[in-house]
């Protein structure tokens, strides 16, 4: 891949640059976990909460509804009593999984010289 430096440069002072835009959804300390949690299977509330060690319910209600409103994640509510929802990717949040493979090799390859700085 060749990205010309004048193109990049471009892209950093245009208000709408699209590495901007990606690194909006997938930052934060819980989104990209959120993301891969739902990768190939859809899950309830209480599921996610238990897979992302660490995270509110008050944090990931809000990261949820942020992924929901940028079309990455899916929310069905069932009709049932209790009501209860499934959470599940997007074809929008699927592609996401194709960026974090590749941002997986680039951190196995680098992160010896990484670290040791």
């Amino acid at each position: 891949m060749n990205i010309h430096n004048q193109n990049v440069v471009q892209m950093t002072k245009s208000t709408n640059c699209p590495i901007n835009s990606a690194l909006e959804v997938i930052g934060g300390k819980w989104n990209y976990k959120i993301i891969l949690s739902l990768n190939g299977d859809c899950k309830r509330f209480c599921e996610l909460l238990r897979c992302l060690e660490g995270i509110s319910p008050k944090t990931l209600t809000s990261c949820l509804k942020k992924l929901e409103k940028q079309n990455i994640i899916k929310k069905t509510i069932y009709p049932v009593v209790p009501t209860h929802a499934d959470y599940q990717l997007t074809k929008k949040g699927i592609d996401l999984l194709y960026i974090f493979e590749e941002m997986r090799k680039w951190g196995e390859k680098w992160d010896y010289e990484i670290t040791k700085e």
